[in-house]
């Protein structure tokens, strides 16, 4: 009796243990499946977040607008105050005026004019300084020559005398 209620027990324990492994081996295959799916979501989560930069940046490169920046706005902001924000904004743009749209152009023929000025004007001063050494080398060749006949005229100048006066010295100043 005591053996068949031992049995009973192996039996109804081994159905448990049975059981529970079933259960088990379930909850692992669900813990799979939640883990995959989390892992997709994770991914997906990534993917949201990238394009969320990319249009970000988009919009930072082309409104200026900082997103992160604007972001910190409180959610509860009235629209009629948004709307009138939004009407000052275009009321400024427009006092900014219409787009030059040959600016570049005019801006390339004006580079080139101030590119052609800027060689003439350091082609005038080098010729400038050029005419200024020209001149330095005039004068002391000049001065160089004078003093050169001055000296000349003025030894001539003293033979003529003592020729004349019979001696005597005489100088040119």
């Amino acid at each position: 009796k005591n053996l068949k209620e031992t049995e009973n027990k192996y039996k109804e324990i081994s159905e448990g243990v049975s059981d529970a492994m079933q259960n088990l081996e379930s909850d692992r295959k669900e813990l799979d499946t939640l883990k995959n799916k989390l892992y997709e979501l994770q991914m997906q989560n990534k993917d949201v977040d990238f394009k969320i930069t990319s249009i970000k940046d988009r919009i930072l490169q082309a409104y200026k607008i900082d997103l992160d920046i604007s972001c910190d706005m409180p959610r509860e902001t009235d629209k009629s105050i948004l709307s009138l924000d939004i009407k000052r904004s275009k009321e400024r743009l427009d006092a900014c005026g219409t787009v030059n749209l040959v600016a570049i152009e005019e801006y390339d023929e004006l580079k080139k004019r101030y590119d052609f000025l800027t060689q003439q004007q350091n082609d005038l001063v080098c010729a400038k300084e050029s005419v200024h050494e020209a001149i330095l080398k005039i004068n002391r060749t000049t001065r160089k020559m004078f003093l050169e006949t001055f000296e000349k005229v003025s030894q001539e100048f003293r033979n003529y005398f003592k020729l004349l006066f019979n001696g005597g010295d005489a100088q040119v100043f």
